[in-house]
């Protein structure tokens, strides 16, 4: 956003006015966008006048202009605070859809395609808040109407509009999708589209509405919203992405013969006149056009040229204004002469011909061809250096794109750019190779070895055979959560600091559109954190437990009681009737004793089944006392999983408004910052949905990696959410 200086007069009795008014919004725009984005720590607030709105991922925090309040544009305020919300709610990043991070890395390389995710998902994200308030929506057309108000208009920043100056033309692929938003906010498109765009509209179109138009209903659940997700995902791939990049390409083809005719241009003026040593125009590489079109090319790049300085120099003597104002503080001078330098830089690069400024969709078709026809007779080194300046210049454009949506989306859902994309593969590779050493220790230690050589010698109870059948899928989900703490136990660089070891170059080029990003401009390095999470297991061991519910339950036991070992994470395992009755606490180790004592739940059932088919389950008196014990050790996060077919029948002692399960439910979430999930693995245990509100109801122990693994990796990223 291009930094205005306002100076605005008023009363002490209107600025009193003003503040009380901003003091309103603040609480009343923040109540929407913590409902909208089920998150109640997101924080919305008013920053400096003139500084513009903006989202900071960082923090989950929306910082507002209150020109939005001064100029009369409260409906702006309240689209923002909406919008962020809503992508707080149903936008998930393309690994909580359950893509590897290969994938991802690789799909994020793809020019536009962040993009076009992002332009799907603004539809998607303002259909789904619009449903639930109409206040919003009325907002949501107001600044879609301002935005589209000019035909063919791109989403766009100042940066953006000056490197389209510059190119004499607009990427098909940025066309793209900003027609798709304008079909979304207007119903219609441009009237005069390119024709390659418009073939490629009519190709998506069914499919790319569909997309947007798969939302969850207003109150479901996590497991629903990421569901959403992965199907917009889908038909965003299948269908549209292959049909966007014959435009990705299109433009790259087009930004070749660009270079191309910037290069001929270069080498016609650096040849030396003869005898002199001095540049000579009308040889080189330029040469070879034919002299009328050698004279168009020339024409139409140094007319273009001229209006770029132009430009330039309208916006470097705005600054230069600015700076004579004597109430500017020495931070806002030095943000200015900042700015004063980048464009200089831009302006030097012009005129000595190393930004190309050649306007392509002004030169002739005739042109255009026999530039065709001479990049066909270049050597392969020069054709394959103009492609990677052609990818570059695209790249710009499409990380402009991507920046101008950061407010847009939330932070694991955040489009990265290029730049971001080469540094979390480089991270990523860096991380892989720590996991593959972590895991080799683990499989070479000593302790996993005298496990394998037990189960060789066939000394196998209960509990290992157990082991043996779900070894893979432990295996599995070890691999997958793995992950999550890993990246807690090293260190990484970590963005948005007023000061650090080194800049964020991504966030130094959004500071020219953003000045209240000045204090965010330094990455450091974090500091390693220690695992420090606590899990009880609870296992429901009544009568109704019994027959198939108990070998489904007892097998989801052993997996995570197995992988929370392998993670080292202190975990408690109790199993409960009408007492607790444990079988682990925290200070003791998972070793052979423990886990033979653990094969005794099923013979618990069983007994309890045979013998009093009505057997009590006080499901909350046990619960209340689990979560007592966990609350005396806990750690940073703290978690109960409760495996249960969610059927409780208290005895007398434990019957009553004190222990019914609901109310110690509730009494747990507000007293306490402990997460509750209640699983019913197997058919039958869909109770579970009743009294817990994170809940895994009817599972196949098949497909708990999924599950299991897409829960706990939302709690443990996101855990306001489950407060």
């Amino acid at each position: 956003m291009k930094e205005k200086m306002y100076t605005i007069d008023k009363t002490l009795e209107q600025e009193k006015d003003l503040q009380v008014k901003i003091q309103k919004q603040e609480e009343e725009l923040a109540i929407l966008a913590q409902v909208v984005g089920a998150d109640f720590d997101m924080k919305v607030s008013f920053g400096k006048m003139g500084q513009g709105s903006f989202f900071n991922p960082e923090d989950s925090s929306i910082t507002l202009d209150p020109l939005i309040i001064v100029e009369g544009k409260d409906w702006l305020a309240e689209f923002v605070a909406g919008h962020e919300g809503g992508h707080r709610a149903i936008t998930r990043s393309l690994e909580q859809i359950g893509l590897k991070k290969e994938k991802a890395i690789e799909l994020y390389k793809k020019i536009g395609f962040g993009y076009l995710s992002n332009c799907i998902e603004d539809c998607a994200d303002n259909d789904w808040v619009g449903q639930m308030f109409e206040k919003f929506k009325q907002a949501s057309d107001k600044n879609y109407k301002e935005q589209f108000e000019q035909e063919n208009a791109v989403m766009t920043t100042p940066e953006i509009s000056q490197m389209i100056g510059m190119l004499g033309y607009t990427p098909k692929f940025a066309q793209f999708g900003s027609e798709i938003l304008r079909k979304w906010a207007t119903g219609k498109y441009s009237k005069k589209l390119d024709p390659e765009v418009e073939k490629a509209i009519k190709k998506t179109e069914e499919h790319f509405e569909k997309a947007w138009q798969e939302i969850p209903s207003e109150y479901s659940k996590e497991l629903a919203r990421i569901a959403s997700a992965r199907e917009r995902f889908r038909i965003i791939f299948e269908k549209v992405l292959p049909v966007f990049e014959d435009l990705v390409k299109q433009d790259i083809d087009q930004e070749k013969m660009r270079e191309l005719a910037n290069k001929m241009m270069q080498d016609q003026m650096n040849q030396p006149k003869e005898g002199t040593g001095e540049p000579q125009a009308g040889e080189g590489e330029g040469s070879a056009l034919p002299d009328a079109l050698r004279k168009e090319l020339e024409k139409l790049q140094k007319e273009n040229m001229e209006k770029q300085l132009d430009e330039l120099e309208k916006q470097l003597d705005e600054l230069n204004q600015q700076l004579e104002n004597p109430d500017l503080s020495d931070e806002q001078k030095k943000e200015i002469k900042k700015k004063i330098k980048d464009l200089m830089g831009i302006k030097d690069g012009i005129e000595s011909g190393e930004i190309n400024t050649v306007p392509w969709d002004q030169l002739s078709d005739e042109l255009k061809e026999k530039l065709q026809e001479l990049y066909n007779k270049l050597p392969k080194d020069i054709r394959e250096e103009m492609q990677k300046k052609a990818q570059k210049t695209l790249e710009k454009i499409d990380d402009e794109l991507i920046k101008d949506s950061r407010g847009k989306i939330q932070e694991d859902g955040t489009p990265l750019t290029h730049d971001e994309v080469r540094q979390a593969e480089k991270e990523h590779q860096e991380q892989k190779k720590q996991e593959e050493n972590k895991i080799k220790e683990i499989k070479e230690s000593k302790k996993m070895q005298d496990q394998v050589e037990a189960r060789l010698q066939g000394e196998l109870n209960d509990y290992d055979r157990i082991y043996k059948e779900v070894a893979p899928i432990v295996d599995e989900l070890y691999q997958r959560i793995h992950k999550v703490f890993l990246s807690q136990r090293h260190p990484r660089w970590q963005k948005g600091h007023a000061s650090g070891h080194r800049l964020d170059l991504a966030k130094v080029m959004q500071f020219q559109a953003d000045k209240a990003q000045h204090d965010k401009l330094w990455e450091r390095k974090t500091i390693p954190k220690k695992i420090d999470y606590r899990f009880t297991l609870l296992v429901d061991l009544s009568g109704s437990m019994s027959g198939e519910n108990i070998k489904q339950t007892f097998r989801g036991v052993v997996v995570l009681a197995e992988v929370l070992n392998l993670l080292g994470i202190k975990t408690e395992i109790i199993g409960f009737q009408d007492v607790n009755i444990i079988y682990k606490d925290f200070q003791t180790e998972l070793s052979p004793e423990i886990r033979r004592k653990m094969a005794i739940m099923r013979k618990e059932v069983d007994d309890n089944g045979e013998h009093n088919q009505a057997a009590y389950n006080s499901d909350g008196y046990c619960l209340q006392e689990a979560s007592e014990r966990l609350q005396k050790n806990k750690g940073k996060d703290n978690f109960i999983v409760v495996f249960s077919d969610g059927s409780p029948v208290p005895d007398e002692a434990h019957a009553g408004d004190e222990y019914d399960l609901h109310n110690v439910v509730e009494k747990i979430r507000k007293t306490t910052k402990q997460k509750l999930i209640g699983v019913g693995l197997g058919q039958g245990t869909g109770h579970v949905s009743d009294y817990y509100p994170v809940s895994l109801p009817n599972l196949d122990i098949k497909k708990i990696v999924q599950a299991l693994g897409d829960l706990l990796e939302d709690m443990i990223k996101f855990p306001a959410k489950y407060q």
